[in-house]
């Protein structure tokens, strides 16, 4: 094909452009190359990793199954998992662990002992940032230590978390490996080939590998539908502030005067700002408890104290980050997207 006609590349931190790219059992090279970037300062480079499924059957009759995104093992039998995901989710922390939980057991078959177990790691690569973190660092890694002497209890549970937005450096100050993957990662498909080559062969090969997969129609229609529902998330968030804000207030004070200023401030808010705010909108939260105090000293007939501003203002910033989303396919937007060139 012409260079003139090639189309443009697809973004690598698309998912199913992920999993084409560094899941294919038949170049399992990428994916080596990728982990031992991300995992430079955690162990010792690993020599061959072989791709694995990534559906876990259910341990009981009629469980469901658990479908990871990309599974490997390497020459030591230690297993990685790694994940991406684009959009927030809720109680992202279990459900990483979850995902680790699941793969971690499944090694252990009817009559294995316990000393059979390897070491498991979980990567997850997000597309959003943690509001709880505020030190700006990109990679985050968690085990299993002693609250008091900092031990590590064991090295079979590790688990990666990189916040992609974090990552902000430039083409010319990428240093270790592990810049140089995540900078092709966030821009393989805006690099020439020729920048990708700088960054090393594997990395060149990567890029060359994009080029090709994205002129499958496929694989465009599917990173096409992954970009529509982003865009369709991000412009559904001023309608979910508003009914969060609402619904917040509206059950935070009918829970609250029922209840009264003691049970009120523990149960009405948290039960009424629960489900209001569950969404994680933090400009609900505010304006949401500021509303409630106001409407708490109207009705008391006083204002209320430091103490009672303070145990509500704590109530409030204890609620945890949730979102619930719905959405339906456009379906002018997809046919006009099937008759392009």
């Amino acid at each position: 094909m012409p260079p003139d006609t090639l189309k443009p590349k697809l973004e690598p931190k698309y998912d199913v452009v992920f999993l084409s790219l560094f899941g294919d059992k038949h170049e399992p090279e990428l994916l080596l190359s990728l982990l031992n970037a991300l995992l430079a300062d955690h162990q010792p480079p690993m020599v061959a990793v072989e791709i694995t499924p990534t559906r876990l059957p259910g341990q009981f009759v009629d469980n469901k199954t658990t479908l990871l995104d990309l599974c490997a093992t390497d020459e030591r039998g230690r297993q990685y998992n790694v994940e991406v995901q684009l959009s927030r989710k809720a109680a992202y922390a279990e459900r990483a662990l979850y995902y680790w939980a699941r793969l971690f057991a499944a090694q252990l078959k009817q009559g294995h002992l316990y000393t059979e177990l390897r070491p498991t790691i979980g990567i997850h690569l997000l597309d959003w940032t943690s509001p709880t973190r505020a030190d700006g660092s990109f990679h985050h890694s968690f085990h299993i230590t002693d609250d008091l002497t900092g031990r590590r209890l064991t090295d079979h549970l590790s688990l990666h978390i990189l916040e992609l937005p974090r990552f902000n450096l430039a083409l010319e100050d990428l240093g270790s490996d592990e810049d140089k993957w995540l900078y092709f990662i966030k821009n393989g498909h805006t690099m020439t080939h020729k920048q990708a080559q700088n960054l090393g062969a594997p990395i060149g090969r990567a890029e060359q590998k994009l080029a090709h997969m994205s002129q499958e129609d496929v694989l465009r229609f599917q990173a096409f539908m992954i970009d529509k529902r982003l865009r369709d998330e991000a412009n559904h968030i001023p309608d979910l502030e508003a009914e969060a804000r609402q619904r917040g207030l509206e059950q935070g004070l009918e829970q609250g005067l029922e209840l009264g200023l003691e049970q009120g401030l523990e149960q009405g808010l948290e039960r009424g700002l629960v489900q209001g705010l569950e969404q994680g909108l933090e400009q609900g939260r505010a304006e949401g408890l500021h509303l409630v105090l106001l409407m708490w000293e109207r009705s008391l007939g006083r204002p209320l104290s430091q103490a009672e501003r303070d145990h509500l203002k704590d109530a409030a910033h204890s609620l945890e980050h949730l979102g619930r989303m719905a959405f339906e396919r456009d379906k002018d937007e997809i046919e006009g997207w099937l008759k392009a060139p």
